[in-house]
C-alpha cells in the first residue's frame, strides 16, 4: 500500500486496516506497523493521522470497528474524520497509545463536550435492513434427532405463512432465480439498497452446509441470542462442549439489533459466530450478507469460477473483505470538502492574481 503512495504521489490518501494492527508489535517496540505507516507518509512528505471507526455510527447495521489513516500532502487541507450520524448503540472503543499513559484514540464526536452516542438518525437494525426479502427456511434433514409428528406440522404450518421451505443441497440453497420482494421497502435503508433495481431480488441464497449443521442450526430456538447452548448435547461435536468454554457457535441474531462483524467465510458453527437468520431456521443468505455491510441490491459481483458453489464463497469472501458502504460514502464526503475547500482557494489566488 506504501509503495503505491510513493510511486501514484497522489494528494489524499485513505488507508483502511483492522484495528489488530493496533495491538502489533515487532522487534520489542510497540504498535510496530501503525508507527511504520505514519513514519513512511511523513517522510514521502504527508501530514497524517488515524482513529478506529465504527461502521454502525455511520448507518451500516453492522458493529464492525476500522483502522483509518488519512494523510494529505504538506501544504494540502487534511480531510477530518466525519462525524457520527446515527446512534448505535456501541461505539468505537479508545484505544492507548505508547507516548503517555493518558493518551488515547479517542473517536470523532459531534461536541467538544464529553462523549456521548447521540446523534440525529437511530442505528439501524437487522430488520430494518433486510425485513423486505422472501422469506425461507432449510428442511431439517433429521439426521440425529428422529422427525416427530410435531415436526412436521409446523413446517407445514410455516410454508403456509409464506416461509417457503427447501431442502439442503450442495447447491446454492435458496431462491436460485431473481424473485419478487417480499414488500415494498419499509425502511430508508431498504429503499436506499433497493434504488434503481426494479422489482426481482437475486442471490438471495445460502451456502450448502454438511448435514449435521443444517439440523444444528434448524433447532436453534426462535429467540434472539439464542446460540448452541440452547441444543441437545447429542447433536454437538466435542469441541462445542469443553467445560469452562465461553466460546459461542450457532449464534442467532436479534432482529430489533445489528448485525455482528462480517466475517470472509461466514458460517453457522464457526466461533462466536452469529450467522443464523432472526426469525427464520436457516443462515444468512448472500444479499442479507451483503445487506449488512451496505451494499446495494444493483451491485454487480463477479466470479472467474465455474462451479455456482464456488462463486457464492467468492462472493461471500468479497463482501466480507470490503469496507461497509455507508462508512467508504462518509470518508468519501469528507474528501469531497476537502476538494471544495482546494478548488475554492485555487478561485481565490487566480482572482488576486489577476487584479494584481
Amino acid at each position: 500500500m506504501l509503495s503505491f503512495v510513493k510511486a501514484l504521489d497522489p494528494t489524499i490518501v485513505l488507508i483502511e486496516n483492522v484495528t489488530g494492527l493496533l495491538a502489533h508489535s515487532a522487534a520489542g517496540i510497540e504498535m510496530a506497523t501503525v508507527k511504520l505507516i505514519c513514519r513512511c507518509l511523513t517522510v514521502l512528505g504527508y501530514q497524517v493521522c488515524f482513529k478506529v471507526l465504527q461502521a454502525g455510527q455511520y448507518g451500516d447495521p453492522q458493529d464492525r470497528e476500522r483502522l483509518i489513516f488519512l494523510a494529505a500532502r504538506h501544504g494540502r487541507k487534511l480531510p477530518e474524520f466525519p462525524i457520527l450520524t446515527h446512534a448505535f448503540p456501541k461505539a468505537a472503543r479508545q484505544w492507548k497509545i505508547p507516548i503517555r499513559k493518558s493518551d488515547r484514540i479517542r473517536p470523532p464526536k459531534r461536541t467538544l463536550g464529553e462523549e456521548h452516542l447521540f446523534a440525529p438518525h437511530p442505528a439501524v437494525t437487522v430488520n430494518d435492513a433486510i425485513s423486505d426479502l422472501p422469506a425461507f427456511e432449510w428442511i431439517n434433514p433429521h439426521r440425529r434427532i428422529m422427525q416427530t409428528q410435531k415436526n412436521v406440522t409446523e413446517r407445514k404450518q410455516r410454508a403456509l405463512d409464506g416461509i417457503s421451505q427447501f431442502n439442503v443441497s450442495r447447491i446454492p440453497v435458496g431462491f436460485v432465480d431473481p424473485v419478487p420482494y417480499r414488500t415494498k421497502p419499509q425502511t430508508r435503508y431498504q429503499s436506499m439498497m433497493r434504488r434503481g433495481h426494479g422489482s426481482l431480488v437475486d442471490h438471495h441464497v445460502t451456502q450448502a452446509f454438511s448435514d449435521l449443521v443444517v439440523e444444528s442450526t434448524t433447532l436453534v430456538p426462535l429467540r434472539p441470542w439464542s446460540n448452541h447452548r440452547f441444543l441437545p448435547p447429542n447433536i454437538l461435536p466435542q469441541r462445542m462442549k469443553r467445560p469452562g468454554d465461553s466460546t459461542n457457535f450457532y449464534g442467532r441474531l436479534d432482529a430489533s439489533s445489528y448485525f455482528k462483524t462480517a466475517m470472509t467465510a461466514p458460517k453457522p458453527d464457526g466461533n462466536n459466530s452469529y450467522f443464523i437468520h432472526p426469525t427464520q431456521r436457516r443462515a444468512l443468505t448472500l444479499r442479507e450478507f451483503a445487506r449488512s455491510q451496505g451494499f446495494p441490491d444493483s451491485y454487480v459481483l463477479c466470479s472467474a469460477k465455474s462451479r455456482a458453489s464456488a462463486q457464492l464463497k467468492d462472493y461471500f469472501k468479497q463482501i466480507g473483505n470490503a469496507v461497509p458502504f455507508c462508512l467508504a460514502v462518509a470518508l468519501g464526503r469528507s474528501f469531497g470538502v476537502v476538494s471544495a475547500y482546494e478548488w475554492r482557494r485555487h478561485r481565490r489566488q487566480e482572482e488576486n492574481s489577476v487584479e494584481g
